[in-house]
């Protein structure tokens, strides 16, 4: 939990790149643009996959690459 805590803070921006919905379940590819605690600019690629019920999410799972990420948050 704490690695997507740490991701969602260094978000600057993200926009929807494609999505599938079948039902009540959805997967979603969202790209985001990144900034780490020293000012370094990146982005990344998400896989995010949702699953409503009655109108709501029930649940949300996202897969993006964490080695790849701590090594652009440790830049200096």
């Amino acid at each position: 939990m704490e690695g997507n805590n740490q991701f969602l803070r260094a978000v600057k921006t993200s926009q929807v790149k494609e999505m599938i919905v079948e039902g009540e379940k959805a997967c979603v590819i969202r790209h985001y643009e990144l900034m780490s605690p020293t000012g370094n600019s990146g982005s990344s690629d998400v896989a995010e996959l949702l699953v409503a019920k009655d109108g709501k999410i029930t649940s949300a799972t996202i897969y993006f690459d964490t080695t790849a990420f701590s090594r652009f948050m440790a830049q200096g």
